[in-house]
């Protein structure tokens, strides 16, 4: 019983915190889950757009959100951020792609 247990925990663990996925670069407006946070992402191949769904109980501060803005937007691309544009209201990020020949999800 004891080794079911952990095995159910280890699993949920593993689903909950692997979190986002890759996004296809389609331009369109994508619902991504990331550590219990909700994200709009928008892959556009070259670019990315970011916007992190405030919750109930309000907004975090804005350097937080910027970094885990940064984080997804990683995530869900495989590549690295360049030219980086935060809004000042809405906190969205806005970024160019770099990406290997290798990663290519973004290239």
């Amino acid at each position: 019983m004891r080794r079911l247990l952990m095995t159910a925990a280890v699993a949920w663990a593993a689903a909950t915190s692997a979190g986002a996925t890759t996004v296809p670069a389609d331009g369109k407006k994508h619902k991504v889950k990331h550590e219990g946070e909700t994200y709009e992402v928008k892959n556009f191949g070259k670019k990315v757009w970011v916007y992190h769904v405030p919750t109930v109980f309000g907004r975090k501060r804005g350097a937080i959100i910027r970094d885990w803005n940064r984080e997804v937007a990683q995530l869900v691309t495989g590549c690295t951020l360049a030219d980086e544009y935060v809004d000042p209201m809405s906190l969205a990020l806005e970024a160019d792609l770099v990406c290997s020949m290798k990663e290519g999800a973004g290239a």
